[in-house]
């Protein structure tokens, strides 16, 4: 006979044979809950009941050594177990708000253990897990895993019984709301059709709505569809999610960006040409939606520094001092998240101003009959390419004719031959974008002359008186005189007095010279 515990049902005939190795063979004998009730190897109970449950022991004594040995083995008589039920109180429940209660029993059975099972999850006691009455009564803080089906298995060693399955219903949610986009971007153009749908872990499913920016947009359903959109249609759009059972509310939103495509990007000059030394603005001229304009130099980064400033927007670009270095290629590229361009390659020239303009004469002097030149000198730009030069006479423009003639983009004007009308005053402007500047005039007198001189005076004078001749003649600088009487020099200047006339002074012949 092993130790050990073993069941039998009531009214059952219970057997049991001891034996031990002993010489002489020991006598052996049984007692049941330490009460002898026979000798000899073999025990038999017919039609125990629970009263014989207890420890069965044989005991075996060899007279002729006074040793003595014993083995227990504890017997179970009970009632075998009939007809289990599980019952609960409900079994429509919302998740965290409401507890299952399980009752488990049977028709028969003694000395029971109650295992629980969810599915083929064995059921243990935790924070939101009870096990009451001996194990008999089971009770759960539902969750949405907890929908079953739940068994109740009872043993007692002389049979055991599965109950029939239970399930619960449990509402849950709306939790881990979802939203999705289709197509999925950072950005969108405008004309695209966007999907926006909404989910959620929910039972029953939960009633969805669509709101933007706050405002409801009086659509319902688990997808919202935006056609043909504008800029307009940016923001902020949220799906709002109600189970009606639960009472509970979820939401998910998502901020969806809709931009116009950057179309055009150029440069233009702000304000005032490019003057050396001067300030000077460039300006990124587009149309769309701007994010983030970049510069370049000659085909290299352009960042704010010293001399040249970004605004904050980097759409002006503005020297401070334009310097000949700042001479180059300028572009700029507009960009967004969707799109961008990059303007044609704007030439900077720094003009250069126009500080001084004088009119320069040669040393030689000015003769009648002779070549001459007069020179129109500009300070300031390096070269007259950009410089319009322009001459003046006496405040008029000057026109060419046979003995006036411009060469050297009117920078000199030559004067072949020199005539005594040529004489005035000449000046000479230059002009440029940026500047205009004229010089101070120079007064051209022509050296010319004498031409033939011309004598007035009386032809016939009375004795005794006196006559007054005058000699002229076209000169520059004006002639000096000299007057001649029947070969001799009598004066020396324009104007001529005689001495009282007398008979012998008539016919006589006056003359005049200019030198």
């Amino acid at each position: 006979m092993g130790t050990g515990t073993t069941s039998f049902p009531s009214g059952s005939n219970l057997t049991m044979l001891c034996s031990a190795h002993s010489s002489p063979p020991a006598e052996l004998g049984w007692a049941i809950r330490g009460e002898f009730v026979s000798k000899g190897p073999l025990l038999e109970v017919f039609g125990v009941t629970e009263e014989q449950t207890g420890p069965y022991t044989c005991r075996a004594f060899n007279n002729h050594t006074n040793l003595s040995s014993t083995i227990t083995k504890h017997i179970l008589i009970g009632e075998p177990i009939s007809n289990v039920t599980l019952k609960t109180q409900a079994t429509d429940l919302v998740e965290f708000n409401d507890s299952a209660v399980f009752t488990c029993s049977a028709s028969s059975g003694t000395s029971v253990s109650y295992a629980w099972l969810n599915g083929s999850s064995v059921i243990t006691g935790n924070e939101s897990v009870q096990l009451s009455d001996g194990g008999a009564k089971l009770t759960i803080v539902v969750t949405r895993y907890d929908q079953g089906p739940f068994s109740c298995n009872m043993s007692n060693g002389i049979s055991h019984e599965v109950s029939s399955l239970v399930y619960l219903k449990i509402s849950y949610g709306p939790s881990n709301a979802m939203m999705t986009l289709q197509p999925m971007k950072l950005a969108y153009r405008t004309g695209d059709n966007i999907t926006l749908s909404c989910s959620a872990d929910s039972s029953p499913a939960a009633r969805i709505w669509w709101m933007f920016d706050g405002m409801d947009l009086d659509k319902t359903g688990p997808q919202l569809h935006l056609q043909s959109v504008t800029e307009s249609n940016s923001g902020n759009y949220t799906c709002m999610l109600h189970n009606n059972v639960t009472s509970r509310f979820s939401s998910e939103s998502k901020m969806i960006r809709i931009l116009s495509p950057v179309t055009e990007a150029s440069v233009h000059i702000v304000g005032s040409q490019p003057i050396l030394n001067n300030s000077f603005t460039l300006t990124c001229r587009t149309t769309g939606t701007v994010e983030s304009i970049t510069w370049m130099h000659n085909w290299s980064p352009l960042y704010s520094d010293e001399t040249r400033v970004l605004s904050m927007d980097n759409a002006t670009l503005t020297f401070s001092s334009v310097m000949l270095s700042d001479n180059g290629n300028y572009s700029c590229m507009a960009s967004n998240a969707i799109s961008n361009i990059s303007s044609q390659w704007f030439m900077l020239d720094i003009f250069y101003p126009i500080t001084d303009v004088q009119v320069e004469a040669p040393k030689k002097e000015a003769v009648e009959g002779q070549l001459y030149t007069l020179t129109c000198n500009v300070t300031g730009p390096p070269d007259l390419l950009t410089v319009d030069l322009n001459w003046f006479k006496n405040g008029h423009w000057l026109q060419v004719d046979n003995q006036t003639t411009f060469f050297t983009d009117h920078k000199n004007i030559m004067f072949n031959p020199l005539q005594k009308n040529h004489s005035g005053q000449y000046h000479c402007s230059a002009t440029n974008a940026v500047s205009a500047v004229a010089s101070t005039p120079y007064l051209l007198l022509v050296k010319f002359g004498p031409e033939t001189p011309v004598i007035t005076g009386p032809e016939f004078a009375e004795i005794g008186t006196t006559a007054h001749f005058n000699c002229s003649a076209n000169s520059y600088p004006p002639s000096t005189f000299t007057w001649w009487f029947n070969g001799s020099e009598v004066a020396n200047s324009s104007m001529l007095t005689t001495a009282p006339l007398s008979f012998n002074m008539s016919g006589a012949v006056h003359l005049c010279g200019p030198q």
